[in-house]
């Protein structure tokens, strides 16, 4: 006999200051006996859930004029049965981007404060960082525990432990494919 679905699994949400926020999943591990036919997605800024679309594929972008204040996000499997359990995933801006600060002719420096995620990936900067081939990044001082690092090519932050920490990328302007 056919149940609801299982859980989504490895929700991912990142954002931009222009209020894009791009959600990414894996599919359940147990359809329960009933193909998919859609995912329910819910995005609040409070903890009431309000569900802001539906969707067949295991991605959904979302545009909001949000204030910048940390955004609940839920994503849930559907199938013949009906709702599966929803995975959740709170998501917090980058608390700030300074402006460009030019070092010299080819190399310029961007300075991020970030905060709240913590994890592989926590923070994509691609959005801000697009034109730039990125060459290094260095994490200011935070509290004990704190670490972080930037891949070069994806130009997604991995941190540790972190409450609150700036964090200088270099990068190089150069055309993208």
């Amino acid at each position: 006999m056919a149940t609801i679905p299982g859980v989504p699994r490895t929700l991912l949400v990142t954002g931009t200051e222009a209020g894009e926020l791009y959600l990414t999943w894996v599919a359940p591990l147990s359809d329960g006996g009933s193909a998919i036919t859609e995912y329910n997605v819910y995005i609040s800024s409070n903890s009431t859930q309000v569900l802001v679309g539906t969707t067949a594929l295991l991605w959904y972008p979302y545009i909001t004029a949000h204030t910048g204040d940390k955004l609940f996000v839920n994503v849930s499997a559907v199938n013949s049965i009906g709702e599966g359990t929803k995975v959740s995933y709170t998501w917090e801006p980058i608390i700030s981007m300074n402006p460009l600060n030019h070092l010299e002719d080819s190399i310029s420096a961007f300075v991020f404060t970030l905060a709240g995620a913590t994890g592989v990936d926590a923070y994509d900067l691609s959005p801000y960082l697009y034109g730039y081939r990125v060459i290094g990044g260095v994490f200011g001082a935070g509290a004990a525990g704190d670490f972080g690092y930037i891949n070069k090519t994806s130009k997604k932050v991995t941190v540790g432990s972190l409450n609150s920490i700036s964090f200088t990328v270099f990068g190089i302007r150069q055309m993208e494919p």
